[in-house]
């Protein structure tokens, strides 16, 4: 892109220490159900994340403030009043909870699928039913059906896969 004269940026406060995905469904202006996220720490200096794992490790005071900080500033602050809402945070070391970005949607995958198999919460039907304005109660058991981890594999290097490769890689299996 061109950066010049008439060009506009976004400067953003640099935020250390956890970083967590809150995911939360909203009924009548209330949170109904919330899950929390840790994710591993990033790739710098591009952020990227390099895995995550659910349910949360943080202990349960910080988990407290995470969950109302994320509920205040989707319902509160954005006016989300129902639906699924995706909320990126960090708990910093100086300031404690503070958020990165607040999504209007759902997670996106693999997560719907942890949520479901740690809290035995069908987050996209949920949604669904909110959306349908059927009244919902998602029961959030008091301990995690599981645990689950996972990293993401980064390179440095950049490659193309052609189709031969995939026949290949499709005869191996």
């Amino acid at each position: 892109g061109h950066y010049g004269r008439g060009c506009r940026s976004v400067l953003e406060q640099y935020l250390d220490g956890d970083e967590v995905d809150c995911d939360i469904l909203i009924q009548e202006g209330k949170v109904v159900f919330s899950s929390i996220t840790d994710n591993l720490p990033t790739h710098e200096p591009d952020f990227v994340n390099t895995g995550s794992n659910l349910p949360s490790i943080l202990p349960a005071s910080k988990l407290e403030e995470l969950a109302s900080l994320a509920a205040r500033t989707a319902v509160g602050a954005v006016g989300l009043t129902t639906g699924a809402a995706h909320i990126e945070m960090k708990y910093t070391t100086k300031t404690g909870p503070q958020i990165i970005e607040v999504n209007g949607r759902m997670c996106g995958n693999p997560f719907p699928g942890w949520i479901e198999a740690v809290w035995g919460i069908n987050i996209a039907a949920f949604a669904a039913a909110i959306a349908l304005g059927v009244k919902v109660n998602p029961k959030k058991p008091a301990k995690p059906f599981t645990n689950l981890a996972g990293s993401y594999v980064l390179s440095d290097a950049h490659a193309f896969i052609t189709e031969q490769d995939l026949e290949m890689i499709h005869g191996l299996t």
